[in-house]
């Protein structure tokens, strides 16, 4: 089993929060899994909040020219892709759900390189945690690919029994014009026969004294 334990700090750098202070980061764990059921990797790493996303943030909470947020396009799904993303790279605060997709080349018309949360997202006090989603060789990704980034997207709608669908812009109302909150850059994960890969996304608010 190969876990990625991935942290995104906003804006950046130590989260050392004194008496009282705001902690704002997400979380996303990888657990990769062998045939058999059984670890065999674990590693640390950071990741970043996209302008999408942030924008997305402000839009929801605040009285802004925006919409109004509605549940049907909350984040609630993670995307996996083959594409390298580096930390601090202004080019992934950049990025987009489209941008994202492409040039994943793991998402072809036969892999659903993305997972819904099929119930709604989990809240624990001040954390909100999407997952665990499992991926595997056969649904999601094909045999002997690797994923190497994974991206926090919108819920696809549209879909409906089997939680995987294609595109993390397939996400929000299916136009397609789903949202990516953020990405991950993860250690290359290569998935053989059997193999799966479990990943949990928490975005935790706690201060503190919460």
């Amino acid at each position: 089993m190969i876990g990625v334990f991935a942290m995104m700090v906003i804006p950046g750098g130590n989260f050392d929060a004194g008496q009282g202070e705001q902690t704002l980061y997400g979380m996303a764990t990888i657990v990769k899994n062998d045939s058999q059921g059984n670890e065999v990797f674990q590693q640390s790493i950071h990741n970043n909040l996209t302008d999408q996303g942030s924008d997305y943030i402000l839009d929801a909470i605040f009285s802004t020219s925006s919409e109004a947020v509605v549940t049907a396009q909350a984040f609630g799904a993670i995307c996996v892709s083959d594409q390298t993303a580096n930390e601090g790279d202004q080019s992934i605060e950049d990025d987009t759900a489209s941008s994202f997709d492409s040039p994943n080349g793991l998402n072809d018309a036969t892999n659903l390189t993305c997972e819904d949360d099929q119930g709604d997202v989990t809240f624990t006090g001040q954390i909100a945690t999407i997952g665990a989603l499992t991926f595997d060789s056969v649904d999601n990704i094909d045999v002997g690919e690797t994923i190497n980034s994974i991206g926090i997207c919108q819920k696809d709608v549209d879909n409906s029994g089997d939680a995987g669908f294609v595109d993390c812009e397939l996400g929000g109302d299916g136009t397609p014009l789903g949202l990516l909150l953020a990405v991950v850059s993860v250690t290359a994960t290569t998935l053989g026969a059997g193999e799966t890969v479990d990943i949990t996304y928490t975005f935790d608010l706690t201060s503190n004294d919460s």
